[in-house]
């Protein structure tokens, strides 16, 4: 079985970072794959639920049968990101797992901030 509306959507997913002698994290090397999965925005019940700073962001979420990551400080991961597009990149912040009916993952994705 599969999820209702899934599509093919992009993973970013980073390898584990170090730290130079410096004492500066350099980030692990990123590699994209293609899962699939059902994008779509928060309702108001879920928005309300979140820290009141986070409320204002662009908040997305991804139904799915493949397993994302959020971010490991201690082991020096980061966070899976997650692209609908191949263009407009949302972090992981929070992964559920379901395991009834029809098993799969509820990932909660903020909008990553781009650079100049």
């Amino acid at each position: 079985m599969s999820i209702l509306g899934s599509e093919s959507l992009t993973r970013r997913r980073y390898a584990a970072g170090s730290w130079d002698t410096d004492g500066v994290f350099v980030a692990g090397t990123a590699t994209n794959s293609s899962f699939s999965g059902s994008f779509q925005p928060l309702n108001g019940e879920e928005l309300a639920t979140l820290p009141e700073g986070e409320r204002a962001g662009d908040q997305r979420k991804v139904y799915t049968q493949s397993a994302l990551r959020t971010t490991d400080q201690a082991a020096g991961v980061q966070a899976d990101r997650v692209s609908q597009d191949g263009t407009v990149f949302y972090e992981v912040r929070q992964v559920e797992r379901e395991r009834a009916v029809l098993p799969h993952y509820k990932a909660r994705l903020v909008r990553v901030q781009e650079t100049a």
